[in-house]
């Protein structure tokens, strides 16, 4: 089971259990987590001001969803490749 399925069962179980709009709350929180903790390698990219944002980007928007892969990858490529303010020293 994924993120989102782990995500609709538990919002699934609350909405039951302690009425529609805390179930609704939950859920929304819990997605937004969820999109936030995928764009991480690029919100890191971006943050470092990295040569490479556009790539880290692309990877994981197009690879991110393959069972994580590309989310690992572009984290990789996050991390390791040098900020822009570096190659222009």
């Amino acid at each position: 089971m994924d993120g989102l399925g782990v995500v609709a069962l538990v919002y699934g179980l609350l909405a039951s259990a302690q009425g529609v709009w805390f179930g609704y709350l939950f859920g929304m929180t819990a997605v937004g987590w969820v999109v936030a903790a995928f764009w991480l390698p690029t919100m890191i990219a971006h943050e470092r001001k990295s040569n490479r944002h556009t790539t880290v980007a692309v990877i994981n928007l197009f690879g991110g969803w393959l069972l994580g892969t590309g989310w690992v990858v572009a984290l990789i490529i996050a991390l390791a490749s040098s900020s822009r303010e570096d190659a222009r020293a």
